[in-house]
């Protein structure tokens, strides 16, 4: 016949139960608890504050300024020199700051893990739309007086 377990042996029986629990934990989002994979794209007090100011860019401001700005956004060795002076001088601001908002969104929810949020960036920028591109040929005066002869 069994005999029946003191109190002190039961406490002893649950704590070797959680702990082979934790060992055993299913971390892929398939169990009971879900679990969300750490990322490195975390906002800090400086990357928030380029946020803001990229919110207050206009189509007016220098691509030179928006493209410091991403910079200190997306602090990533392995971009190329120049690789944010071209997509600010081919996307304006308020596109810019909208394809950030969508990334926030999309990590704060849960929708996807950004790993590499530069890498990321890049590829969601591609789908909107570009700057216009205004030159000395294609001004008002130049189509006036094409027209006219």
């Amino acid at each position: 016949m069994k005999s029946i377990p003191s109190l002190r042996e039961e406490a002893l029986m649950f704590e070797a139960y959680e702990e082979a629990e934790k060992e055993n934990a299913v971390v892929n989002g398939y169990g009971n608890d879900t679990y969300k994979r750490g990322a490195n794209f975390e906002l800090t007090e400086d990357k928030l504050k380029a946020i803001k100011e990229l919110q207050l860019c206009t189509y007016l401001t220098p691509p030179f300024k928006t493209a410091e700005l991403l910079e200190r956004l997306f602090l990533d060795p392995n971009t190329k020199a120049n690789h944010w002076l071209k997509i600010a001088q081919n996307y304006p601001p308020r596109r810019i700051s909208l394809t950030i908002k969508q990334m926030i969104k999309r990590h704060r929810g849960g929708w996807t893990t950004i790993d590499r949020p530069a890498a990321y960036f890049t590829y969601l920028i591609k789908f909107r739309k570009k700057r216009k591109l205004v030159g000395i040929n294609d001004s008002y005066e130049t189509r006036r007086i094409k027209t006219s002869n």
